[in-house]
């Protein structure tokens, strides 16, 4: 034989017959037929035009570079049988959207102890149980403690000396701060202190009051039980805000990472309670090396109280990215770690592509590189198509997949 000269087309061959040179294949060398196939039955293949051996059709012509591109050319007929449509692609604005199990609880910064500051022993309890309701200001532990005894009977004695004008008592005023100083340091609030002051009596019980609205959390004491200074007997909560501490997975810890100080939807499926919005008030530094993934807290207000620590609860954050392209979801085929979909070139032509792929905004995805503005994709019987594109390219040279 001898060798063609320019761009001359050569004559049909087997699948991978000829070769391209050290400048690549030529526009006619793509454009050359590498062999025939059935529409209906690809595993066919023939060197020259004629009937599929099958079903007896037409064959059609199979060119080079549809074998390199894994180019998927299809009849009206075989379209419609897979249910090929395809789709633009669009341009519009993205928005990330991130669900995270998560659970209610006392806000942290909302905790108190109650205190004793005198040893002593609990006279009476007012608060029933764990999981009380108490209002600020109400009673909740009555203590009766020798030290306040003889601490209010020293302020008693310092006032009435100072009322009664004892020259010989010098600094008078000074020691009677001092008495009042120490029984403050006692517990006994100033209200206390001038009923005290009054009452023109000794006093050997403190009632402690609740300080905030809230619930009962830890309860150490019953009644007649030995109490000693700085011994916590009861833990109180607020309940307004609550904290729902969210799990983020690792691979969307980098863009929840970025929402602290936004609002956030938060639902509760179980409880059966209207969504509410919260805040990002706290986003972990480091991932739970157990579980892999990023501690996130959410401030709940909740101003009636209706919302109860220990919920099961699902948090939505999103975050609204750029403009960019977008295709539908149903596009994307993912290969491995590639994502490929079929682009429409048009006269039954579809060839795959590879693209890179941002994120999910409910039923479209984000598009990074790979795709023009107004071009069309296949959103339905892409792995029909997919399945003949991998058998056209054999994974050979130049093969999207």
């Amino acid at each position: 034989g001898h060798s063609g000269h320019g761009g001359a087309a050569r004559p049909p061959g087997p699948p991978g017959e000829g070769g391209t040179g050290a400048a690549g294949p030529t526009e006619a060398d793509s454009a050359a037929i590498a062999y025939y196939t059935c529409p209906m039955h690809t595993s066919v293949r023939a060197s020259r035009p004629g009937k599929c051996p099958i079903c007896s059709m037409t064959l059609v012509p199979v060119t080079r570079g549809d074998l390199s591109s894994g180019t998927v050319q299809l009849d009206d007929t075989r379209r419609q049988a897979i249910g090929v449509v395809v789709s633009p692609v669009e341009r519009g604005p993205v928005t990330a959207r991130v669900v995270a199990p998560g659970v209610t609880g006392f806000a942290e910064d909302g905790l108190i102890d109650v205190l004793v500051r005198a040893d002593g022993w609990v006279e009476r309890v007012d608060v029933g149980s764990v999981g009380e309701r108490v209002r600020a200001g109400q009673p909740l532990v009555e203590i009766t403690s020798p030290e306040m005894v003889g601490a209010a009977a020293e302020y008693f004695a310092v006032l009435k000396m100072t009322r009664g004008g004892d020259d010989a008592l010098v600094g008078s005023a000074a020691l009677a701060r001092a008495a009042r100083d120490r029984l403050k340091l006692l517990g006994l609030d100033a209200e206390g202190i001038r009923a005290f002051a009054k009452g023109g009596k000794a006093a050997g019980t403190l009632v402690l009051t609740s300080p905030i609205d809230g619930v009962v959390v830890k309860k150490k004491i019953v009644q007649g039980s030995p109490v000693g200074m700085g011994m916590p007997i009861l833990r109180l909560a607020r309940t307004d805000p609550l904290w729902v501490t969210a799990q983020v997975y690792e691979q969307d810890a980098s863009l929840v990472s970025q929402l602290l100080g936004n609002p956030v939807r938060v639902r509760f499926p179980i409880a059966g309670h209207a969504e509410v919005e919260g805040v990002v008030s706290f986003v972990a530094p480091t991932l739970d090396p157990e579980t892999r993934t990023l501690r996130v807290r959410v401030d709940v207000p909740n101003p009636d109280g209706a919302l109860l620590a220990g919920l099961t609860a699902e948090v939505l954050f999103e975050h609204a990215l750029e403009y960019g392209l977008t295709v539908p979801a149903d596009a994307v085929i993912f290969a491995g770690a590639r994502r490929i979909v079929f682009l429409d070139l048009g006269d039954g032509r579809f060839r795959p592509v590879p693209v890179t792929v941002g994120v999910r905004d409910g039923d479209r995805y984000a598009i990074h590189s790979g795709l023009d503005e107004g071009a069309s994709v296949v959103t339905s019987g892409v792995f029909l198509l997919s399945a003949e594109s991998r058998l056209r390219t054999a994974g050979g040279p130049g093969s999207p997949w």
